[in-house]
């Protein structure tokens, strides 16, 4: 299948699980403002959409990648299900001769810092990884995990993401190459100083996004 195909049928699984949500006021992770968002969670709801999603993205990465794999590694908390399901695949393609392909997370310490437990740092020193997440927006979280694994002696062969909202530098990421399953920007995205949606006075969504945490802010410094 080809990879125009792979990408059609990717959107009507997030359409029919009503993924993506229009005309409204978000507040993202990276602090931005805009109208649409993708709620991750929804696919995370569905095993079913979930396998679909991940084996047509593997089906983007080249064997060269796939080949080398050691680990799979996905950021707490969406990333995980996303990257386990992914290393699933990755694993049904391999021959019961071949290495099998191991699965760790990175979460974030009390300093909202990037950070490995001591058991999945022994597992990445020194393999091929595969960073594995939902969305990528700025790209700056993962840029961070990348400069974790590789201090902690991991060798980032690529990044992979079911949706990619281009919202970063296409040399952020260089020289490690970005896979994703969807890439599409959604909407504007606006700091909250020259948001539009809040000088019309919209107001913010609560229900998905930063929404909450962001008035509570805001609450404070007010």
């Amino acid at each position: 299948m080809t990879n125009d195909r792979m990408e059609k049928y990717a959107k009507e699984v997030l359409e029919n699980l009503k993924a993506v949500i229009y005309n409204s006021h978000f507040v993202y992770t990276s602090g931005k403002h805009g109208s649409a968002y993708l709620d991750k969670t929804a696919i995370c709801l569905d095993p079913v959409a979930m396998k679909f999603l991940c084996h047509f993205l593997v089906q983007k990465l080249p064997d060269t990648v796939k080949e080398k794999i050691q680990v799979v590694v996905g950021p707490a908390l969406a990333g995980i299900a996303v990257a386990n399901t992914v290393v699933l695949t990755l694993n049904d393609f391999r021959l019961d001769a071949e290495p099998k392909i191991y699965f760790t997370w990175v979460e974030e310490d009390k300093k909202g810092e990037k950070s490995l437990r001591p058991t999945f740092q022994r597992i990445v020193k020194g393999k091929e990884v595969l960073l594995v997440d939902d969305v990528i927006n700025t790209g700056h979280s993962l840029l961070s995990t990348i400069k974790l694994l590789e201090k902690l002696g991991a060798r980032v062969l690529a990044v992979a993401a079911l949706y990619n909202r281009a919202e970063y530098a296409p040399q952020l990421f260089d020289p490690i190459p970005v896979y994703s399953l969807i890439t599409v920007k959604l909407q504007e995205t606006y700091s909250p100083e020259e948001c539009p949606l809040c000088r019309r006075g919209v107001p913010i969504n609560t229900e998905f996004g930063r929404g909450k945490e962001f008035l509570k802010q805001r609450g404070k410094s007010s």
